[in-house]
């Protein structure tokens, strides 16, 4: 993707778009709007080249297009609890919601994610502890947030504090969009360790599998519950009827495909660029899974802290009082949290089936099912081949050990009477076999080999299937075969049929 705005559909390419609209928000002829993924459902920025006046503001703010990002290393590592009870209802430790107190107890304004009803969730900036609690708890799937950064724009003319909290790209975005609009300096930015963002596509049609379950209306979810203890921790459904249902995390198949498989995030997600120890952020927050022997586990749930700026180490300062803290480092964080540090990966081949089965109206269940069932069966496949592999290592390591001992297969042979041989399979043991027998004066009557690619002119060739001429011995050379050629061979030759196997002490 070349040239200016207004050669392109979209500021970035597809695969980098991390889908923060700060284009859309800057963009001043209102140029740039959403256009839903038909296959993934995420949303993508599209210009619209009836408005657009090519002043490249879009491409200017893309944090994706940044080629200097501009990344700290982090000063400390904490894990942290929020003495308050609200760490009871926090997805970890607190820490978000002790760093928006702090901010609005001093006057300022906060901008996170709330649901916007029970299928979306989008970016809101609170100005009170009752919006606040909006903005409390996990959402598993992308936020809409196209709207805070005029939002914040505003609010920079009145408040000289103002926090945001999202994912490191979405406080990229923030960051970079409020420099343009100079007002970055009273910025405090807060990234939520992130693994990926799922589809909203996704988090609704696990939602469609509760309700066709139950029968009832789901009014309100709370993902990362706590109830059984932070080791068990699931998920709190409320139905319209008022009753609730808790849903383990082996029964969340949302979080099973975005985060387990890495399925249903964005295509930029895998190549996220701050998958990294340096961080962008003042502060760097997330479940601390790493932590051990620590004072603070109490199986309710301990955040970590990494304080990346002097303003990230000045407001962790000033809340500190209200925390229980103890250092810790880098390491221990990512030890715990590897693929929030480092890129994700996942099946092409799971993705695209992934897609296929809930656009066509499969129950999420099943195809996370099937899933698992398609990877449990390729890495069955994949155990086999090394099991093959090793056991081949171990015959050729043998074969070797044998020659340099004086105990040839030649002398095999020779030493039973097998003058004139056949060799069943014509691949890279066959061949050894048959070069190894010629030189010592064995005489090869033919060889056995279903694929035609591998004959050639010099002996006659023979498939499984064929009438076999005499020979004293077949000598099977696809030794991990050994049985199952045996059992097609049985009863149709009179001759002994020997592994390779066999031939090395």
């Amino acid at each position: 993707m070349e040239g200016s705005c207004m050669q392109r559909k979209m500021p970035v390419e597809r695969d980098k778009c991390s889908g923060c609209f700060a284009c859309a928000a800057i963009c001043p002829v209102r140029a740039i709007g959403p256009e839903e993924d038909k296959e993934t459902h995420h949303f993508f920025p599209q210009i619209d080249h009836s408005k657009c006046i090519g002043c490249g503001r879009c491409m200017t703010v893309c944090h994706a297009l940044e080629k200097n990002k501009m990344y700290f290393e982090p000063i400390g590592a904490y894990a942290a609890n929020n003495r308050t009870e609200v760490r009871l209802i926090s997805a970890s430790g607190g820490m978000f919601r002790a760093f928006a107190e702090y901010v609005l107890e001093t006057g300022g304004i906060v901008a996170g994610v709330r649901y916007a009803g029970v299928y979306r969730c989008e970016h809101h900036v609170a100005k009170d502890i009752v919006e606040l609690d909006e903005l409390c708890g996990t959402k598993y799937f992308q936020s809409e947030i196209s709207e805070v950064y005029e939002e914040l724009e505003q609010c920079s003319h009145q408040y000289d504090l103002m926090m945001f909290c999202g994912t490191p790209c979405q406080a990229a975005a923030v960051k970079k969009y409020s420099g343009m609009k100079e007002f970055e300096d009273k910025l405090f930015t807060v990234e939520v360790l992130c693994r990926g963002v799922s589809s909203a596509f996704v988090h609704r049609k696990f939602l469609e599998h509760l309700e066709k379950k139950t029968g009832k209306k789901i009014a309100d979810i709370r993902y990362k519950e706590k109830t059984k203890g932070w080791d068990r921790i699931g998920t709190i459904v409320t139905f319209d009827d008022g009753s609730l249902e808790y849903v383990s995390s082996s029964e969340n198949y949302l979080a099973k495909l975005a985060y387990d498989m890495n399925l249903s995030v964005r295509e930029s997600c895998y190549s996220c660029s701050y998958k990294r120890k340096e961080r962008t952020s003042d502060v760097t927050v997330g479940d601390f899974w790493g932590l051990k022997d620590s004072s603070l586990l109490d199986n309710y749930g301990t955040s970590f802290v990494l304080v990346n700026t002097k303003k990230g180490r000045d407001v962790l300062d000033r809340i500190s009082e209200k925390l229980d803290m103890v250092p810790s480092d880098v390491e221990t964080v990512i030890s715990g949290n590897k693929y929030g540090f480092n890129r994700i990966s996942c099946s092409s081949e799971d993705r695209r089936y992934l897609w296929k089965q809930l656009n066509s109206g499969a129950d999420i269940k099943k195809v996370t099912e099937d899933i698992k069932k398609m990877e449990d069966e390729r890495i069955e496949h994949l155990k086999h081949t090394i099991d093959r592999d090793n056991k081949l290592l171990d015959f050729y390591e043998k074969w070797v050990t044998g020659c340099s001992k004086g105990e040839s297969v030649s002398g095999f042979l020779i030493e039973n009477d097998f003058r004139n041989i056949a060799i069943f399979g014509y691949g890279t043991l066959g061949r050894a076999l048959r070069k190894t027998v010629e030189n010592n004066g064995i005489s090869l009557a033919y060889i056995i080999e279903s694929n035609e690619k591998r004959w050639d002119e010099s002996t006659e060739f023979y498939k499984v299937t064929d009438a076999l001429p005499s020979a004293d011995v077949i000598i099977v050379s696809a030794i991990l075969d050994y049985e199952e050629i045996y059992g097609k061979l049985r009863g149709r030759v009179s001759c002994p049929i020997l592994s390779m196997e066999d031939m090395i002490p």
